[in-house]
């Protein structure tokens, strides 16, 4: 039972987390001509928090990449 309750807080924190990141980058886009470039470590959800709040916002986003050298 410990070990759920320990589980549920995490998922909790997580959840928080993900809600502030989303209304950040939401405000950040609702500003006239808002855009953001997001940078950070890969596989943390960036991409999904971003996408989330361009729908939100009614936006579409799209990703700059770099060509490979040599």
């Amino acid at each position: 039972m410990e070990m759920h309750t320990e589980t549920l807080l995490f998922c909790f924190n997580l959840m928080q987390e993900a809600i502030e990141h989303i209304s950040r980058v939401s405000r950040v886009l609702c500003q006239p001509r808002g855009n953001a470039m997001i940078v950070g470590v890969g596989g943390c959800g960036k991409q999904s928090l971003a996408r989330f709040a361009a729908f939100m916002a009614e936006m579409t986003c799209f990703q700059v990449s770099r060509p490979r050298l040599g």
